[in-house]
């Protein structure tokens, strides 16, 4: 399981630089806008690209800590993975026993 946390690690952050960088974008969009509308034109991608930015990083940065602390002392168990759908958002939980 260390192998494929530490790869889906760099997945989601490989993702996170990609929207990181699309965020950017979006940003001078919003910095250059000439008046109201047009700023509002393109806010709410602008919140969605930072707010996914952040979870992908956060995500990259647990993986990478489990995946990491499995290889480094050889504690690989039958680890359980799910995840969970919400109307409030969604959860990925990760569990395994020693």
């Amino acid at each position: 399981w260390s192998n494929r946390l530490l790869v889906g690690a760099g997945v989601a952050a490989a993702g996170g630089i990609v929207l990181h960088v699309l965020a950017f974008q979006t940003r001078k969009k919003l910095d250059d806008a000439a008046d109201l509308d047009a700023y509002r034109e393109h806010e709410t991608t602008f919140d969605i690209e930072r707010a996914a930015t952040f979870s992908l990083y956060g995500a990259a940065a647990v993986a990478g800590g489990i995946g990491l602390y499995l290889r480094l002392t050889g504690r690989e168990s039958p680890v359980q993975v799910s995840a969970d759908v919400r109307s409030g958002g969604a959860f990925v939980r990760i569990g395994w026993q020693q």
